[in-house]
């Protein structure tokens, strides 16, 4: 029976992924390189910047990633929640589960999310890549959050889009939901989060609201 619910950001509450794949392609064109689609997915997605222009062979990694990050900024202007994903922030709101933002984006792209999409006032505690020396799937984000919230792991549900999120969720010992819509089989393989173990996985906010609807439920019966 859950105390306090912690959320990933990209891919889980914002379908961002896609801005992700725009700002890397506005990277390497910006550097006068040629890259496919499916080449950044499977050599940018989720790996240090650092070692993505090494492998890319980008002389700065810090201009790189500042393009990267000017881009993914500027698809904020019109962001929209994942549906239902706001009804879900609401219902723990009301029943005053205490909630954490889990992020490996960086907090300037964290706070103009939060102002367009009007965020700020769900959350007890928001961890970005900026608070933490350790990203996920290292647990330290994820312990930071429950520090913050004061909740006890076994009685704490992370929710995530991808195995960075159960990595990091299992090592801080918290129970891990994953969020794959039809939309995720473009970037991730299935199989792949499955084989991470999540104590569950959903395709719609819909599903999860049940969840967390008997669960309350069963704590107060």
């Amino acid at each position: 029976m859950f105390e306090a619910v912690l959320f990933d950001f990209d891919g889980t509450l914002v379908p961002s992924l896609d801005y992700w794949l725009s700002g890397f392609k506005h990277a390497f064109t910006e550097l006068g390189h040629e890259v496919s689609e499916q080449e950044i997915i499977e050599g940018c997605f989720y790996k240090d910047d650092s070692l993505v222009a090494e492998a890319f062979g980008i002389e700065s990694h810090k201009t790189f990633w500042q393009l990267v990050q000017h881009k993914i900024v500027m698809h904020y202007d019109s962001a929209a929640l994942v549906p239902g994903a706001r009804e879900v922030l609401d219902f723990c709101r009301e029943r005053n589960l205490p909630l954490a933002l889990v992020t490996s984006s960086e907090k300037p792209v964290i706070e103009r999310a939060f102002e367009v999409l009007d965020l700020a006032s769900y959350f007890n505690s928001v961890v970005t890549a900026d608070d933490v020396v350790n990203l996920k799937p290292h647990p330290e984000p994820v312990l930071k959050a429950l520090a913050e919230l004061g909740a006890q792991a076994e009685k704490t549900l992370f929710i995530g889009d991808y195995v960075v999120d159960v990595k990091a969720g299992k090592a801080a010992g918290v129970t891990t939901a994953i969020y794959f819509a039809d939309d995720h089989k473009r970037f991730h393989d299935p199989s792949h989060i499955e084989a991470s173990g999540p104590d569950f996985m959903f395709a719609s906010y819909s599903e999860l609201l049940g969840r967390l609807e008997k669960d309350l439920a069963a704590r107060t019966a």
